[in-house]
């Protein structure tokens, strides 16, 4: 079956299709041997691994991938005390509202004959590689997907079906250029000349993924950032003149300014589950999001703040209040 490119499709929402089955992952690999995953252990697991190298693994019948991308570019207002977050994570987390998007799209288009298997960041999928490999753009060298409609600023979503779907690659061209504005405004200097990321080093990464303190080569040069980074998006060109989502989930702004840095630094489980509830922000855990809190407040001069909650908690706020309280 062509993949009919006529389909109606939400402005807001690109797709393309690719054979399901053995597919390059050299990178992959050379990424994980330079142990730039830092400590999310489970990127390396062997299982996850196979599937990776073969995505017909991934679903039952599984004869073609289906890629999605969601724009969620939008205007984020920062205020002064609150910190800043990345703006996919100022609305309702996307992994609650993206997958009903392409369900609504796979039903609608009947792109299965007995069933599909979707997946929003929750598989074994490289899911820039693949959206590169089905002409939906190229990886840049802030190691982002970039569509020249989109920019940067999507979220990638891919369904498995057992649908045979015409899926020739055309491969889209790299237009990146001479521009390094995203590997020269790193604070940290995270990204490599060979388009990969040193999570080690990654301000993003550190902020959620990381479950201890964050060293001080970081968060020295995290200023007041809570959740996540969007400085190599910021200054990428190609999401200069990109229009942003009319999507309603994304336009609300329901996260931006939610407490401030010194409520954030005092806060307990019960108050965070409560005020971050369906949000992307519960993946940093309301230690990690209270230890982000505090480097923001170092940062920031509030140190008589930072004193205060490491008296007050034993748990990683005395870690890294430690570490930031340390006479160099």
């Amino acid at each position: 079956m062509i993949l009919d490119q006529d389909i109606s499709v939400p402005p807001d929402l690109k797709f393309s299709s690719l054979r399901a089955g053995i597919q390059s992952t050299e990178n992959y690999s050379r990424w994980l041997g330079n142990r730039y995953q830092g400590s999310m252990s489970y990127l390396s697991k062997e299982e996850r691994v196979i599937k990776i190298n073969d995505t017909s693994l991934l679903a039952e019948g599984s004869k073609s991938m289906i890629v999605f991308l969601l724009n969620y570019k939008k205007h984020t207002i920062s205020r002064e005390g609150y910190g800043k977050i990345a703006s996919y994570a100022s609305f309702k987390d996307y992994h609650k509202f993206f997958p009903d998007i392409i369900d609504e799209f796979m039903i609608k288009n009947e792109l299965f004959l007995n069933g599909y298997k979707s997946y929003v960041d929750t598989g074994p999928i490289l899911e820039r590689g693949q959206a590169r490999i089905s002409s939906l753009g190229w990886v840049g060298k802030n190691s982002m997907l970039i569509n020249q409609q989109l920019g940067s600023y999507t979220f990638i979503g891919v369904s498995i079906s057992d649908l045979s779907l015409d899926s020739s690659f055309v491969p889209s061209p790299d237009l990146c250029g001479t521009c390094t504005r995203c590997i020269d405004s790193c604070p940290t200097s995270a990204i490599n000349k060979d388009r990969t990321i040193d999570s080690n080093l990654c301000i993003s990464y550190h902020t959620i993924e990381n479950r201890g303190a964050i060293p001080k080569l970081v968060s020295d040069r995290m200023g007041d950032m809570l959740f996540g980074c969007d400085i190599c998006n910021d200054v990428c060109p190609w999401n200069r003149q990109t229009k942003e989502s009319s999507i309603p989930q994304v336009q609300d702004d329901v996260f931006s300014n939610k407490m401030k840095l010194e409520d954030i630094a005092f806060l307990d489980k019960e108050s965070f589950d409560l005020n971050y509830k369906g949000s992307a922000i519960k993946r940093a855990t309301f230690e990690g999001f209270a230890r982000n809190a505090l480097i923001a407040l170092h940062n920031t001069g509030r140190d008589e703040i930072v004193k205060e909650s490491s008296k007050r908690f034993s748990d990683l706020r005395r870690e890294q209040a430690a570490l930031l309280l340390e006479k160099s």
